[in-house]
């Protein structure tokens, strides 16, 4: 199976989400922008939600921007949807690695179209362990299947493989079998320490030839891209930006029912996803008004698009801050993704200065909710800060 090249070298990649596929559709013809293109080079989608996004496939696949993402790693999981048509028992290791040749050619079936051929991987909570040698078997078998070289695909937490021993293992495994790109799951990133070491081992891997697509992020990707990283991918509006596997077994188990998100919109300067009421009484701050303008084809009065359509405006500017980054030499993306950061650092502090001086300023409450958006961005740019500053990895 041939791999396709994508046409931009370093491409804005979008994670379409379970109930996103009409809005991304909409965005992909131009319906808000009067059929203007609106700029998205790869979508992401996980292969199990295809049938129920037909349409999304088919235009995607059409244009070249399809990438399906086979979600092996969740199929150790009871009652996951990911897991094959008729089954909703868990895998276990054992059967996932003897059945691998089998799993690797229906893979490559659903991928017939994409254009990253993906090996399929095991959640890996210990490099040493079966999860880690039956995702090194799966990577085999895809290559020997499909006669080329895919993309290697490592899923794990933070634990597990930000390390820089976990590195020096994922380096020296995929460059024996002269395997070049990756597509890096790694989460929950919980702490600074996470934050840094997970920076840490993209800059590593990078550095050894590496291109690395990280999966599930939000502003943390920007610094991910500063340190080497070739892409990395998110949802719309603050959706599909974190990957917790025990969170999902907890959900699954019926022990995590999550609570559907107030609506939001894009607050660029802020790098944040945030609930529209909100949005609007910054809209109407005079310290930090101009801040929010925008000239894209998103925003007919150069500020109204954020609220009156949030997923084209989401995409119109999250791609440009992307594309600020991997649009000038590496040796520059660090300055860029630093003067991203330290703009929501700008307007974060005018927001809280202005509560007594501004009878439009948030109430408590609201500024609360906008600190707990705020604060992942505020955390990126602290971790990478550090990562620059030191080469020495956190210590566990």
């Amino acid at each position: 199976m041939a791999i396709l090249q994508l046409r931009p070298a370093t491409p804005f990649v979008l994670r379409v989400g379970y109930n996103d596929h009409k809005s991304v559709l909409d965005v992909l013809r131009g319906k808000e922008t009067d059929g203007a293109r609106v700029p998205v080079d790869v979508l992401v989608m996980e292969a199990h939600w295809a049938q129920r996004h037909r349409e999304l496939v088919k235009e995607a696949a059409v244009g070249r921007q399809l990438v399906l993402d086979c979600r092996v790693d969740l199929w150790t999981l009871d009652g996951a949807s990911a897991l094959p048509p008729g089954r909703t028992n868990a895998y276990t290791i054992d059967e996932i690695h003897r059945d691998a040749k089998d799993i690797v050619r229906d893979v490559l079936a659903v991928q017939d179209h994409a254009v990253w051929t993906i090996a399929p991987a095991c959640h890996v909570d210990d490099v040493s362990g079966p999860a880690w040698n039956t995702t090194l078997r799966l990577l085999d078998e895809t290559i020997d299947q499909s006669g080329s070289l895919p993309w290697a695909k490592i899923v794990g937490t933070p634990a597990a493989l930000a390390t820089r021993e976990s590195a020096d293992r994922i380096r020296d495994e995929l460059l024996a079998r002269a395997v070049e790109h990756l597509v890096l799951t790694i989460g929950p990133i919980q702490s600074d320490r996470d934050g840094e070491n997970v920076l840490h081992v993209v800059r590593a891997l990078s550095a050894a030839g590496l291109r690395i697509h990280l999966t599930h992020q939000g502003a943390f990707g920007l610094a991910a891209l500063a340190v080497g990283a070739q892409s990395f991918d998110g949802g719309l509006l603050g959706r599909v930006e974190s990957f917790d596997y025990e969170q999902q077994r907890q959900r699954l188990s019926g022990n995590n029912v999550a609570r559907a998100p107030k609506p939001r919109g894009y607050a660029a300067p802020l790098l944040s996803s945030i609930p529209k009421d909100i949005l609007v009484k910054l809209f109407q701050l005079k310290a930090v008004r101009a801040a929010f303008e925008c000239d894209g084809p998103c925003c007919h009065t150069r500020i109204d698009g954020a609220a009156l359509h949030p997923v084209t405006h989401f995409v119109v500017r999250r791609n440009a801050q992307v594309r600020q980054v991997l649009d000038v030499p590496l040796e520059m993306r660090l300055g860029q993704v630093q003067t991203l950061y330290d703009q929501t650092e700008t307007i974060y502090t005018a927001i809280r200065g202005v509560r007594r001086g501004d009878r439009n300023a948030l109430e408590g409450t609201e500024l609360e909710a906008l600190s707990r958006q705020v604060a992942p961005v505020i955390a990126a740019r602290r971790q990478l800060r550090k990562v620059v500053e030191s080469a020495r990895w956190a210590a566990s």
